[in-house]
């Protein structure tokens, strides 16, 4: 294995573990369950991975290791960033309308570029956008190529598919290397492979970018950028070995799908009684099956029996200095709601966590005025820092990609920082309030019936015809039309 193969950053590999299941939290489904599902101390492996039932037909009978579910809070912090971040589109004059429908490798619009950008960020603090350039024909000039669709593209790199890299003293990228897993398919005749590779970017003083393509440590391609262009990588956040507060979100996750899942298997397992059996009645069952059969064969008979009579994996069975009596017990409605109070609060310290209290309903409704405010301020903050990250990343971005394809039409991106984090439960208690004041003019009901439109739209979705109906109906009100009823 060449230098090239082996190369990681020292923040990579002391994060990248902790990353990539930071990643695995906002998708959830069955790659985060098996990663982040543990194996109660006393579990047997009946109960976590199951068994077959009918070997010939493949039947069997589903472990919780299967049956866990994760429910993506952690995921849905990001989503919701998303949701706010991106609710009014970056003004982009000037851009080129193909661009912005068609700007990722995968045909990713640029709308899409950007929440993967931001996704990736709130797990993980950092990431990377590369500038892919195609390759060009021989004979063929940048305008033709143009015409056949081939230019620059956006693809969005998450930390460790650049797992090394060295920045200059003055911020400028001198080398990286690049990860891609490539499937080789273009010969349905011929088994696919899939090939690692790896690219090294590199800008030396003086001279134009160069790349080398490995594969499996051997250069299989080699070429140079054209002269003055920069490399076409750009990280967007701060490569850190500080914990990041996306660590703690997913970590509160794991815990709070592994208690969910344990409490599903309490129930499934303890709601329905369980069977104690005497010693002495187990010990004259076996002895009589043992009789029977060969002493192999009597065992076999003895295990399914305890398959057939089992509460948790087998029995439970008493000597006879016990109570020797064969009896069900369960358990209290109120132990079984430990784990689900467990997993209440552990939900709403999540929010409280990463300071979207707002989006907990059941806090909010207990919150102070000033608590209200005060967790505004600092999800609006938040929003807002990361909305000029993003901007300023889409600006060096375009700096790339005209570097890149000269006729590329450069634009300035402006995003949206005035973010309102409404809260639909108390400005709907308060318009109610002001709407049951007596003697309000026509112009106050009319204010009044607009303000309650907005917060039904932050409820749910007006659509623009409907938004300029109901502002016709409004301006339509006259003296004679009564108190507008809220």
């Amino acid at each position: 294995m060449s230098i090239i193969d082996s190369r990681v950053h020292p923040i990579l590999a002391a994060r990248g573990q902790k990353l990539r299941l930071n990643k695995l939290a906002v998708l959830g489904g069955e790659a985060y369950v098996r990663a982040r599902l543990w194996r109660a101390p006393n579990e047997s492996r009946l109960s976590w991975e199951g068994r077959t039932v009918l070997p010939a037909y493949g039947a069997w009978d589903t472990g919780r290791r299967d049956r866990a579910v994760c429910h993506r809070e952690a995921g849905r912090i990001a989503d919701k960033i998303n949701q706010y971040l991106f609710a009014k589109p970056p003004a982009r004059d000037g851009a080129d309308p193909e661009f912005v429908v068609d700007a990722g490798v995968h045909g990713e619009t640029l709308a899409e570029i950007w929440q993967e950008v931001s996704t990736a960020v709130t797990a993980c603090g950092w990431c990377w956008l590369a500038v892919v350039a195609p390759q060009t024909p021989e004979g063929i000039s940048l305008a033709q190529a143009r015409g056949l669709g081939l230019r620059p593209r956006l693809c969005v790199l998450w930390p460790w598919e650049v797992p090394d890299w060295r920045f200059r003293a003055d911020g400028t990228l001198h080398w990286a290397i690049t990860e891609a897993f490539v499937r080789e398919d273009a010969d349905p005749l011929r088994d696919a492979e899939d090939l690692r590779l790896r690219t090294l970017w590199r800008a030396e003083p003086g001279a134009a970018v160069s790349f080398a393509v490995f594969r499996d440590g051997v250069q299989v391609r080699a070429g140079e950028l054209s002269a003055g262009a920069p490399v076409p990588l750009l990280c967007i956040g701060k490569p850190s070995l500080d914990p990041w507060w996306f660590d703690e979100a997913e970590s509160v996750q794991a815990q709070l799908m592994n208690l969910d899942s344990l409490h599903m298997e309490n129930l499934a397992r303890t709601v329905y009684p369980q069977l104690i059996i005497s010693a002495g009645t187990f010990d004259n069952l076996e002895s009589h099956l043992v009789e029977q059969e060969t002493a192999d064969s009597g065992r076999k008979v003895v295990e399914l029996v305890k398959e057939l009579t089992r509460s948790v994996d087998a029995p439970i069975v008493e000597s006879a200095e016990e109570s020797g009596i064969t009896r069900y017990i369960q358990p209290n409605a109120s132990d079984l709601k430990a784990i689900p109070d467990a997993i209440k609060d552990g939900r709403s310290a999540l929010f409280e966590s990463v300071g979207l209290a707002l989006f907990n309903r059941e806090q909010r409704q207990i919150q102070t005025a000033e608590s209200k405010a005060f967790d505004h301020l600092d999800t609006a903050a938040t929003l807002r820092q990361r909305a000029n990250l993003l901007e300023d990343a889409e600006r060096k971005a375009v700096a790339l990609l005209q570097a890149a394809d000269p006729a590329f039409r450069a634009y300035e991106p402006v995003w949206n920082k005035d973010f309102d984090v409404p809260d639909a439960t108390g400005d709907a208690n308060a318009l109610l309030q002001v709407g049951n004041l007596p003697n309000l003019t026509l112009t106050q009901r009319k204010v009044l019936l607009r303000a309650a439109t907005s917060v039904l739209d932050a409820v749910a979705p007006i659509s623009q015809e409907d938004r300029r109906a109901i502002d016709a109906e409004i301006d339509a009100l006259t003296d004679d039309t009564g108190e507008p009823q809220l």
